[in-house]
């Protein structure tokens, strides 16, 4: 059985009652772009997508050289993690990159700066 991912945040872009984008790093040093990507307030069921990231992707990301769209969309990692929390009961699954649906997508020209301004 493979060991759940473990998440702590290093910095919060969006945050509304939660952190809903961030990124964060687990217990084996991955740095990823996590959002949240679906909810429903009825079932109490949220879905994030984490994406691995190297500090090379960050740094672009936090100097808006590279928005979020463009990150999820051309990141160098062939899987992300998605991860499933319906009344505290937390599911993780990996998928690759190609399976990321479009709806999960962030708006595009949309940059670390402009969220934090807004």
């Amino acid at each position: 059985m493979t060991q759940p991912i473990e998440f702590s945040t290093i910095k919060i872009y969006s945050f509304y009652n939660e952190p809903i984008l961030y990124t964060a790093i687990d217990q084996f040093g991955q740095k990823y772009l996590v959002n949240l990507v679906d909810y429903d307030e009825k079932s109490a069921l949220d879905i994030w997508l984490a994406i691995p990231a190297t500090d090379e992707e960050l740094v672009a990301i936090n100097n808006n050289v590279l928005s979020f769209h463009d990150f999820t969309t051309e990141h160098k990692s062939p899987t992300a993690l998605v991860v499933k929390s319906e009344n505290k009961k937390i599911t993780q699954t990996h998928i690759g990159t190609s399976a990321i649906l479009k709806e999960w997508l962030p708006e595009t020209n949309v940059f670390a700066d402009f969220i934090k301004n807004i």
